[in-house]
């Protein structure tokens, strides 16, 4: 029977979910955590579905290949409350590394359409008298920390939010598409390589600075001296909030770490940090880049130059008419090719998002249309494609940046005939996607007849394995029979 090919396929990882967890009670489990103890104890990939909620948990995710898919960005929060000076239960300080809301430590971690929080209350803190006990010195509040173990981690559409040291980078690759990251002082920095790409980097207003420092500073690479990238932005926008003044923010400044050596405890001096902006926007705020301090060998304060580090600037779109970019800091047409994904991440290609340049093709199978006919693609999150066929019903198309689950609904303008198909596979080079009675009925058992409704008003909806599962049984008996 012509109609077996359909079900070949395995389905998406990443589109589909093993488990839900609501803090409503209305799934599988209250918290994320309990969904993490319940992973399989093997490398499989385990995609936990979030509903939108506020859950106020700190997770250590050791497990590989763990995947979060939240319902909404905005309304579906991860959230924490930790600074590095903070007493912990068995009294000692967490430290910067500690005071995250997220930990990622292990290979193959995703997420999308949420937020990840650090509630802890910088302002609030300020504004405490100097002789009260409780007030803290270091602020340092990490919302997501790329851990000692982590590597091959990819986000999209999510938001990172905190005042002091955001987003700790230490280690690993990580890939950061469409997300939104905001803080003060070295809220983006760590030695790990990062790229961030069509990214809304935002500076937040700090109280309690003067004319004559910096409010702010975006990044503060530590990258070792043997690696060759760092923080690497491309396409994004570095805003800021309504109150920040212009010339305010520095685009960067070098972290050493201190570190303890066989001769002593000082900063690091083989971390010469990297740091890239290519095809950015910024702002009015950002200014320059800067110093920063350390400890030499006798424990003497030390300066590092950002002319001494790796830092970069090319092609970049200014909104600060004052600001000029220093000679040190530019880089050649052929310097800027080098920033590629394949090169910055070289083993790896992440895949949240269907691949840069992936052609591939629409094709209808179905006898009752006349051709050409008019192909809408809608994303997971809202992003719509339209291609038009040829008189065969094919058309070679680009899905390149989309996001999966997709629905793609064929339509025959002159008989208003349709016929769709739900895409939770990653397409492949060269692929063929069809539409057919095959790929209407089984998408219609999936979306409950809601096709229509959902191309109009709506996104496509996560769905189970499970239901993958029995929609493929379900079709596959029903069209038997019709054979």
């Amino acid at each position: 029977m012509p109609y077996q090919k359909h079900f070949a396929q395995s389905p998406a990882e990443w589109a589909l979910y093993d488990v839900v967890v609501d803090s409503q009670g209305d799934g599988d489990f209250l918290t994320i955590g309990e969904a993490l103890s319940a992973a399989p104890d093997d490398d499989s990939n385990y995609v936990i579905y979030l509903r939108s909620g506020i859950y106020s948990e700190r997770l250590n995710i050791t497990r590989p290949n763990v995947h979060l898919i939240g319902e909404q960005q905005q309304n579906t929060i991860i959230v924490g409350s930790c600074a590095n000076g903070m007493l912990r239960h068995d009294g000692k300080i967490p430290g910067t590394y500690g005071s995250r809301t997220v930990n990622i430590d292990a290979c193959g971690f995703s997420a999308t359409s949420l937020t990840i929080k650090n509630a802890f209350d910088y302002e609030a803190n300020f504004a405490k008298p100097a002789d009260d006990p409780s007030k803290l010195t270091h602020t340092q509040a990490v919302a997501l920390l790329i851990g000692e173990h982590g590597d091959k981690a990819q986000f999209k559409h999510v938001t990172l939010d905190s005042y002091h040291d955001t987003l700790y980078v230490s280690a690993g690759r990580s890939y950061f598409e469409q997300c939104t990251i905001m803080g003060t002082v070295d809220f983006i920095f760590g030695g790990g390589t990062a790229l961030f790409w069509d990214c809304d980097i935002i500076a937040r207003h700090r109280i309690g600075t003067t004319s004559a420092e910096p409010m702010g500073y975006v990044a503060a690479p530590c990258t070792a001296i043997t690696q060759k990238f760092g923080l690497v932005f491309q396409h994004c926008r570095l805003t800021k909030e309504a109150n920040v003044p212009a010339n305010s923010y520095a685009l960067g400044r070098p972290w050493h770490p201190t570190t303890q050596f066989d001769d002593g405890f000082y900063a690091d001096p083989n971390t010469i940090g990297h740091c890239a902006y290519i095809d950015c926007e910024f702002d009015s705020h950002i200014a320059k880049w800067d110093k920063m301090s350390g400890r030499d060998i006798d424990g003497n304060p030390q300066w590092f130059y950002p002319h001494e580090s790796r830092f970069i600037e090319a092609n970049n779109q200014q909104h600060n008419t004052q600001r000029l970019v220093d000679e040190p800091y530019q880089i050649s047409a052929k310097e800027v090719s080098e920033y590629t994904l394949a090169k910055i991440f070289s083993d790896w290609q992440p895949n949240l998002s269907i691949a840069q340049d992936l052609n591939i093709t629409l094709h209808v199978h179905q006898p009752l249309m006349r051709f050409p006919i008019q192909f809408t693609v809608l994303d997971r999150v809202g992003n719509r494609a339209y291609f038009c066929s040829d008189e065969k019903g094919k058309i070679a198309a680009s899905l390149s940046g989309l996001t999966l689950p997709l629905i793609i609904e064929a339509y025959d303008r002159s008989q208003e005939l349709t016929v769709h198909t739900f895409v939770a596979h990653q397409p492949q080079l060269g692929s063929s996607i069809e539409l057919s009675l095959v790929t209407e009925v089984l998408t219609q058992q999936l979306l409950g007849g809601q096709v229509d409704n959902i191309l109009l008003h709506s996104t496509p909806p996560v769905i189970s394995k499970s239901a993958w599962l029995q929609a493929h049984h379900q079709t596959f008996h029903a069209l038997r029979e019709l054979a």
